[in-house]
């Protein structure tokens, strides 16, 4: 009996051992190679998901008493935990002062197939905020939002004649000006980009609204190399802007890669749920459950976070929108 007992724990544990040791091999390759393979980025967009097993393996391994397998999975559980750790941790409430401008700006990329857009009206009916970034926006739904929140957003600056993926607008309950929407001519796939000046109270907010090609779009497997000279590119830009300033949008990469580190180590931005926000924070979904976190809110100088969450629902979307209550500090 005991015999058989043993076999099957030694069954159990063989594909964890061989799943523990291939993390480890991969922890490696981050370290010594980088994103310079590109399997090593294609890992870093969903790391979160390759770790996250190792966390209910654990406690199989101890059940088993193997302590081979528990020393094998200890380096995914680590970076697992080093890595999104934080986003469990409960964080201060920011609570803005009488003289400080507040404001709710919700991100959403609409996934624009031409599919009825009621539903994307409702959504963004019920999140009422003050300001709205949309990307992949196209005419149909453009001409809804025109018709539908003329009273609500008498401000828009909507761009929906780029393309299907290539869309974007912004909706505000103040006032927008020098509207901007330009793309790089020397990528060969480009999602376009937008800013728009917001007189908030007699404070003018900055917003970018960005979209970021994503490395399979490139005609190469899993190339990130035209993201990140993108990114460098809207980040020199953005170094020029004066505060407030912000940028929200679809980046399409996740907390890992080289470019993540790039706007917040390199340059400063703050990520907004890194600072606010509780669970992982996806917003990519095929399906029902998202499994991805590529739409983020990056603040600049003059710009804090009081509330930030990802929206229930989708509304036919392959992403969820993301919300938040800002603060602006007076200059």
């Amino acid at each position: 009996m005991k015999s058989r007992s043993g076999l099957l724990g030694r069954l159990l544990l063989a594909p964890i051992d061989v799943y523990a040791m291939m993390t480890i091999l991969i922890l490696l390759a981050q370290i010594g190679i980088g994103e310079r393979w590109s399997l090593v980025g294609l890992f870093n967009t969903f790391a979160q998901i390759f770790w996250l097993p190792a966390l209910f393996f654990i406690p199989l391994a101890l059940l088993l008493r193997s302590r081979r397998t528990l020393v094998l999975l200890l380096p995914a559980v680590l970076a697992f935990l080093i890595t999104f750790g934080d986003h469990f941790v409960p964080h201060a409430s920011l609570t803005p002062t009488a003289d400080q401008t507040s404001f709710t700006l919700m991100t959403f990329n609409l996934f624009d197939d031409g599919r009825d857009s009621t539903s994307t009206v409702t959504l963004i009916e019920d999140a009422d905020a003050d300001v709205v970034a949309m990307q992949e926006l196209n005419p149909r739904t453009a001409a809804a939002l025109e018709e539908h929140f003329a009273t609500t957003y008498p401000y828009r600056a909507l761009h929906s004649d780029k393309g299907q993926f290539r869309g974007l607008g912004v909706m505000s309950k103040f006032p927008l000006s020098d509207d901007r929407y330009w793309d790089y001519d020397w990528m060969s796939v480009s999602l376009g980009h937008q800013s728009v000046r917001i007189d908030m109270n007699g404070q003018t907010l900055t917003l970018y609204n960005l979209h970021p090609t994503h490395p399979g779009m490139q005609g190469r497997f899993f190339d990130a190399t035209l993201r990140g000279q993108e990114i460098d590119a809207l980040l020199k830009e953005a170094r020029q802007e004066a505060p407030p300033f912000m940028m929200v949008g679809d980046f399409n990469m996740p907390e890992l890669s080289d470019d993540y580190a790039h706007i917040v180590h390199d340059y400063g931005f703050v990520d907004a749920y890194r600072v606010r926000g509780w669970g992982l924070g996806h917003t990519f979904t095929h399906g029902v459950v998202p499994f991805l976190r590529l739409d983020y809110m990056f603040l600049g100088e003059a710009v804090n976070i009081a509330e930030i969450n990802v929206g229930p629902t989708s509304a036919g979307s392959d992403h969820r929108p993301l919300w938040a209550a800002l603060v602006l500090q007076e200059q």
